[in-house]
């Protein structure tokens, strides 16, 4: 064997080296996308929690705004009836002059009755934006404010015609809050907190990839998912007064950590035991 033969022969039979193994940092394109779009998904879905609770909000301040103006009204209306009564008993006395705090009376309660209706419709306008635009009637549009000046004469008429409209304005009103908070009031008891648990189950599937842990497992992660889905639904009905915390953030805990959620179910259970055997 010639002297090349051998050192070709030597080279063939050498073991290769080790190529340098893949960082943690680097994952195949399968992961990298996988990691991407994970990021994105929870990222948008925390945006678009966050947007519906916060019109959640502003939608029951504004029902309980109108509650509170519809009350105030009422008392208002009585009074007003009960004033026009006494003027036109006083106008038959061909006396023209009008009583005081009359007018005053009629042009506030025209105001507050605009500013219910206003109310009303903006509470139209976030329903239709938490909705994604499904039509819904509108408040009544009959109202004609009442000028200052008005003439004496014409007080009579003006104070039945605010009335009536108030009182159309009312029952709409209180249809729609009555329906709202039944409807929101739900949605924010039964819906919300699996929406936050799930959250809590994408914070910790996105800790898994950072701490590169072992959940790639499609198992793993759908068995994380559907506790999360677990946890927000009974979420409800879990007495939570000992631990004085918001059931949306007792959810997005139960969510995050399926341990806590597993370990309130035994102490739950522990509960219910009975303390001894007879």
């Amino acid at each position: 064997m010639s002297a090349s033969s051998k050192v070709h022969h030597l080279e063939s039979t050498e073991p290769h080296a080790p190529g340098p193994p893949h960082s943690a940092g680097t994952r195949p394109h399968f992961w990298q996308r996988q990691h991407f779009w994970l990021e994105w998904g929870v990222g948008i879905f925390a945006f678009a929690l966050a947007l519906s609770t916060m019109l959640l909000f502003v939608m029951n301040t504004v029902a309980d705004r109108v509650d509170t103006l519809v009350e105030q009204q009422n008392t208002a209306a009585l009074k007003l009836a009960g004033n026009l009564r006494y003027f036109e008993a006083h106008a038959r006395t061909a006396d023209q002059s009008i009583p005081p705090g009359l007018l005053s009376d009629l042009v506030e309660f025209s105001r507050k009755t605009r500013i219910i209706r206003d109310e009303v419709h903006r509470l139209r306008s976030l329903e239709r934006i938490l909705t994604v635009g499904i039509a819904t009637q509108s408040p009544p549009d009959v109202l004609h404010s009442v000028e200052a000046d008005i003439k004496a004469d014409k007080i009579w008429e003006a104070g039945i015609e605010q009335i009536s409209n108030y009182q159309l304005v009312r029952d709409f009103s209180q249809e729609t809050c009555i329906s709202y908070k039944d409807i929101g009031g739900a949605i924010y008891t039964y819906l919300f907190p699996l929406f936050y648990a799930l959250l809590g189950a994408g914070l910790w599937h996105l800790q898994c990839h950072l701490r590169g842990e072992g959940c790639r497992s499609a198992f793993l992660r759908g068995a994380r998912y559907t506790i999360a889905m677990i946890a927000g639904t009974v979420i409800g009905i879990i007495n939570l007064n000992s631990l004085s915390l918001p059931p949306l953030l007792v959810a997005f805990l139960f969510g995050y950590s399926a341990d806590i959620f597993i370990l309130r179910l035994d102490g739950l259970l522990a509960k219910l035991q009975p303390s001894g055997k007879a």
